[in-house]
């Protein structure tokens, strides 16, 4: 995989085939504050994207992130077919088959201005967020519509973690802007950052090793 992130939007084809951000951390952090944090010890990671080859990509990235946690993992491209995705009884039957208690959900946010900055701790989110159907639907329309990635300013990469058996959003966090047209920082970096602030959240098992930086 190349070490650089590119956004193009060719008609109805999204090919992203590299990756990478200024600084690589994490911008904005959501977490559900009702209860007490839980580390989830196996996870089952979508990639939302249109093209096979990008998600395959985001989703082996997760993995390598998560291994040194001891996390059991499920890439869900071996689940269920890119085309499959738009059905959510068919999403619900690829979760159950992987047996996860959690599931990832990730996807390149396009912003259509350069400018914006979310804060770094979100307390309102989005109402179709919490639910991991509403979300997982919406997004998936909104990413591959056509024209999702048409004249973007800028790209970041959301996360998002849902528990597998309620359905509810536990965690949700947003990278710093993507620059398409640097190779600093790999896309396995930025998805380290975010996977390093999940577990610091307690969202996950303690690392064994260290991981990227963040900052509030």
């Amino acid at each position: 995989m190349a070490p650089s992130l590119r956004a193009l939007a060719l008609g109805t084809l999204i090919l992203i085939t590299m990756a990478s951000c200024s600084t690589g951390q994490v911008n904005s952090v959501w977490s559900d504050t009702s209860r007490p944090p839980t580390p989830y010890r196996s996870l089952v990671l979508f990639g939302l994207t249109n093209s096979a080859k990008v998600r395959q990509a985001m989703e082996d990235n997760f993995i390598s992130a998560l291994e040194s946690r001891g996390v059991d993992t499920h890439s869900s491209y071996h689940l269920i077919q890119n085309s499959s995705l738009r059905y959510i009884t068919r999403v619900r039957r690829a979760i159950r088959m992987s047996g996860a208690k959690g599931v990832v959900v990730s996807h390149l946010i396009a912003e259509e201005t350069a400018s914006s900055t979310p804060p770094p701790r979100l307390s309102v989110i989005p109402d179709h967020y919490p639910s991991l159907k509403d979300y997982f639907k919406r997004t998936y329309r909104e990413v591959c519509a056509p024209d999702y990635y048409t004249g973007y300013r800028a790209l970041r990469l959301e996360s998002n973690l849902y528990d597998a058996e309620s359905g509810r959003l536990v965690w949700s966090g947003r990278s710093r802007r993507l620059d398409p047209h640097s190779e600093e920082t790999t896309i396995g970096e930025v998805i380290a950052t975010l996977v390093s602030r999940m577990g610091a959240d307690g969202f996950l098992p303690a690392s064994t090793k260290s991981g990227g930086q963040f900052a509030e």
